[in-house]
C-alpha cells in the first residue's frame, strides 16, 4: 500500500507530490521523493501509486460504491414496494439497467473466471479483498458529497472540478427529487404512515447484503 504526501504551493491551483512511501511498515518501508531518489525509481513510485490509483477507483468507488450499492437499492425497491408506489417508479427508472450489468459484471469483470484477475496487478484473491474493504468502509453518509469533502479537508481548494461540478448537478437531483415526492406527499405524516416505504427503508438498512451502515430503519421526513 502507498502512502504519498501532496503539497499545494502557493499562488498555484494544482497539487504537486513530493514524498511517497511503499508499504505501512515505518521501519522496512522505502520513502522516495525527486530530490533524494534517482529518475528510475521515482518514476517507479509515482508508477506504483497510479496503480493503487486505478485499482481503488475500479474496484471500490466505481464498481463496489456505484454498481453494487445501486444494485442494493433496485433489488430493495422490486422486493419492498409495489410497482405503483412513486419511490418505485423513480427508483426503477433511474436502476433500469443496474441489475443486469452489474450481475454480468460479477461474472465477466471480477469473478473467478473474470479477465480483470489477469489485468489488475492484484490478482483474484486481491480483487476479492479490495471489495471486501470497500463494503466494510462504505456507509450511507459516503454519499453525502459535502460530507465527504470536509472530512477529507479539501472544500476550500481553489480548483476542485470534481466537487465545483458535482454541486451544480447534486442541487439539480436534489431539486428535482424533492419536487417530485411533493407530488405524492403532502406532510411528514403521510411519509410516516406508508408501511412500504418504512419496510423498504429497514430492509435496506438491515437485510440486504448483511444491511447498510448509516441507513435509516425507518423514515420520517421529506
Amino acid at each position: 500500500v502507498p502512502l504519498a504526501v501532496f503539497v499545494l504551493p502557493r499562488r498555484e491551483e494544482l497539487f504537486r507530490v513530493v514524498a511517497i512511501q511503499i508499504g505501512t511498515d515505518k521501519d522496512s518501508s522505502t520513502v522516495y521523493s525527486p530530490t533524494t531518489s534517482s529518475f528510475f525509481w521515482w518514476n517507479y513510485a509515482k508508477l506504483y501509486v497510479g496503480n493503487a490509483g486505478v485499482l481503488a477507483s475500479q474496484l471500490q468507488y466505481h464498481f463496489h460504491d456505484a454498481h453494487m450499492t445501486g444494485l442494493r437499492f433496485s433489488i430493495a425497491s422490486r422486493r419492498q414496494l409495489p410497482s405503483s408506489h412513486p419511490l418505485r417508479l423513480l427508483m426503477d427508472y433511474h436502476t433500469s439497467n443496474v441489475r443486469e450489468v452489474t450481475t454480468k459484471g460479477l461474472v465477466s469483470f471480477v469473478g473467478p473466471d473474470g479477465y480483470l484477475k489477469d489485468f489488475f496487478t492484484i490478482g483474484l484473491n486481491g480483487q476479492g479483498a479490495a471489495l471486501r474493504h470497500a463494503y466494510q468502509a462504505w456507509s450511507y453518509e459516503k454519499m453525502d458529497l459535502e460530507k465527504e469533502i470536509r472530512m477529507r479537508g479539501v472544500q476550500n481548494l481553489p480548483y476542485h472540478p470534481y466537487y465545483h461540478d458535482s454541486q451544480k448537478y447534486i442541487n439539480i437531483l436534489h431539486q428535482y427529487v424533492e419536487e417530485y415526492l411533493k407530488l405524492y406527499y403532502c406532510c411528514d405524516s403521510q411519509v410516516q404512515e406508508d408501511q412500504a416505504l418504512q419496510s423498504w427503508a429497514g430492509y435496506i438498512a438491515n437485510d440486504i447484503f448483511g444491511g447498510q451502515k448509516g441507513l435509516p430503519e425507518s423514515i420520517n421526513s421529506l
